[in-house]
């Protein structure tokens, strides 16, 4: 897989958790080897915008803005269980825009501010980006099997899965 640039526009709740997620995201992505762009969009008061792309190695980290580069909406909500219903809801609309032959401008994954880990917030994130192949995954995580069923049972336990 090629690796290309991509947007992610955090939006929704708390200011303060958009913006402490915004950079946690950029340090993520900059450890794989992304020059990242963080900024608040203007016009819009704390919508965060992330544009990231693989690093040049004259870029320095700067990055230029892919306009035709995938755009991933991270939505931020107070609850799990606000969480479990607008990923639910944005599932929906997106099978119903599809087969209504309508594309989708954007992916989105819904995140909760209240009481979820921001790491945690941040590793759904990344894994949405690999799972759409924005992001290369890993050579080797160095989890185990067990390591991997008992991410899966606490997200379970929040309601992501």
């Amino acid at each position: 897989m090629a690796q290309s640039g991509f947007t992610l526009r955090l939006t929704g709740q708390g200011s303060e958790e958009r913006e402490a997620l915004a950079r946690l995201l950029e340090t993520q992505l900059r450890s794989r080897g992304y020059g990242v762009s963080v900024s608040a969009e203007e016009g819009d008061a704390g919508v965060y915008r992330i544009e990231a792309a693989p690093a040049a190695p004259s870029s320095h980290g700067e990055v230029t803005p892919q306009r035709d580069g995938a755009c991933v909406e991270v939505h931020i909500v107070g609850s799990p269980q606000a969480a479990a219903a607008e990923g639910a809801q944005a599932e929906s609309a997106s099978s119903d825009e599809k087969g209504a032959g309508v594309e989708t401008p954007a992916s989105r994954v819904v995140v909760h501010a209240g009481g979820e880990d921001r790491e945690l917030s941040a590793a759904r994130v990344m894994a949405a980006l690999e799972e759409s192949q924005l992001l290369a995954r890993p050579e080797a995580t160095g989890y185990t099997q067990e390591d991997e069923e008992e991410v899966r049972r606490r997200l379970e336990a929040l309601g992501y899965v």
